[in-house]
């Protein structure tokens, strides 16, 4: 394969991911430096053969677009599998149905189901702060005041 690909030729690469034998972190690196290299997609002949997306913006399109992009098979090399992870392996509408235990937590806490947005706001700012520190755990802290009224 040449540096230069004509522009009408995806790239074709094997990136065996499903070995369980290679050493920690392996499949990681092996991903970073596809990444850099191959974007937006390319071809990986791995097993069948199956298409990776490696730019945000694209994969982030086809989360956005189920009816051309199927959540329904998360490892390529079984692409017809007996199973389903449920809700990650089921589009839309059917996905849908399954994303009622973010409304359980407040009802348990006898908040209205309205009011959903709220209580997402408080549960982000709460646990999913970046970094450490005083300004971190300042808004954390805002979290919890704004949850205790």
């Amino acid at each position: 394969m040449t540096d230069q690909q004509p522009l009408w030729q995806c790239p074709v690469e094997t990136l065996e991911l499903n070995s369980p034998s290679a050493p920690a972190l392996t499949h990681f690196r092996q991903l970073d430096a596809v990444q850099d290299r191959l974007r937006p997609v390319f071809r990986n002949a791995e097993g069948d053969g199956y298409w990776m997306f490696t730019d945000h913006a694209v994969i982030l399109d086809g989360l956005q677009h189920p009816e051309l992009w199927s959540s329904s098979v998360i490892v390529p090399t079984e692409p017809d599998p007996p199973y389903k992870w449920i809700p990650i392996m089921i589009d839309p509408p059917e996905h849908a149905k399954w994303l009622f235990p973010s409304i359980v937590f407040p009802k348990i806490m006898g908040m209205p189901v309205g009011h959903l947005d709220q209580f997402l706001e408080w549960e982000d700012k709460i646990l999913h702060q970046q970094g450490v520190g005083e300004q971190v755990n300042a808004a954390r802290f805002e979290g919890m005041q704004q949850v205790m009224g």
